[in-house]
């Protein structure tokens, strides 16, 4: 495993992401949003893989990246289309 790929890893509470990045740095296990909330411009969240729940818009000029196609999964069931 690549020392700047970040792993899933399991959580008691349910849509919580442990594993992130922001800039190469590991961040605190938070949702998806809190995670977005974060980015600032032109930073980057490195999301683990596995499948994640949530949506939520990165309101900052950032980048959204995943650990590789079919690797890191967005789910979005139930979102409404704003």
């Amino acid at each position: 495993m690549s020392p700047n790929r970040p792993t899933l890893t399991s959580c008691a509470i349910a849509n919580l992401i442990d594993g992130a990045m922001i800039n190469g740095v590991t961040a605190s296990p938070g949702t998806l949003a809190d995670l977005e909330a974060e980015v600032g411009p032109g930073a980057t969240l490195m999301l683990p893989a596995g499948t994640l729940v949530g949506t939520a818009g990165i309101g900052a000029a950032g980048t959204l990246a995943g650990s590789g196609l079919g690797k890191t999964i967005i789910n979005a069931t139930g979102a409404r289309a704003l």
